[in-house]
């Protein structure tokens, strides 16, 4: 599966679930400041 665009488009808003939950393991550096949701 591959998904196409600009850098900062695919970061900041990724169509496929498989590109959401590849951005959604990469660890936190704070995880107590986080909101960002884990995606399954």
């Amino acid at each position: 599966m591959v998904e196409e665009g600009g850098t900062d488009e695919v970061l900041r808003s990724p169509r496929e679930a498989y590109t959401q939950a590849l951005l959604a393991a990469v660890p936190d550096p704070d995880p107590h400041r986080s909101r960002r949701r884990r995606v399954a």
